[in-house]
């Protein structure tokens, strides 16, 4: 039987949750014509058992959206196995990562711890700018003291929060790259 060509023949490295996973699995040893089942299973932060369905000697897996919009995003261990007449073999395994579903994302959910500390020391020092004398430095009551960063420090911190914001959104490169040639002035 010829599968169709968009028909993935293997779990992917990662999806989305509340996004329909479906591939096609060959289990040359373990044929479905020969009456073997398979099963995947997801473990994580949730857990999920999927029976594949037969076609031909082989097993279509399709992981619902429903199913998958129950998986709390993150790193999942999964397995496939096969049986019959008590017999069960593993015949994959593996990790993959189960990323957020954006179609229901609330303002502020696809931000990075990063780029939100970001903002808050950006906004901290736009608001010790706009009200420079309102600021405390340091205090002292009870014995108990607190110091505040300084303006010098809270920028020193904006700086090294946007570097690493910067590195993370491109794959911890610096930014991109640029060729640029430079030709010496001819002789006279």
């Amino acid at each position: 039987m010829m599968r169709p060509m968009d028909t993935p023949t293997a779990l992917p490295d990662s999806f989305a949750a509340g996004t329909t996973v479906k591939y096609l699995r060959s289990v040359p040893d373990y044929p479905a014509s020969s009456g073997w089942t398979l099963r995947l299973y997801l473990a994580g932060a949730a857990t999920a058992n999927i029976l594949a369905t037969a076609v031909s000697g082989d097993f279509l897996v399709t992981i619902a959206a429903a199913t998958t919009a129950t998986l709390v995003p993150g790193l999942y261990q999964w397995t496939e196995r096969v049986t019959k007449a008590g017999e069960v073999y593993v015949v994959g395994s593996g990790q993959i990562v189960v990323t957020p579903d954006i179609s229901v994302a609330a303002p502020g959910d696809m931000v990075t711890s990063l780029e939100a500390q970001l903002e808050q020391v950006s906004a901290l020092i736009t608001t010790r700018l706009a009200n420079p004398g309102a600021d405390i430095a340091a205090y002292s009551i009870a014995g108990r003291s607190i110091e505040r960063m300084d303006l010098e420090g809270l920028q020193k911190l904006q700086s090294q929060l946007s570097y690493a914001v910067n590195r993370a959104r491109n794959g911890g490169g610096l930014g991109r790259q640029h060729r640029a040639n430079f030709t010496g002035a001819e002789n006279e």
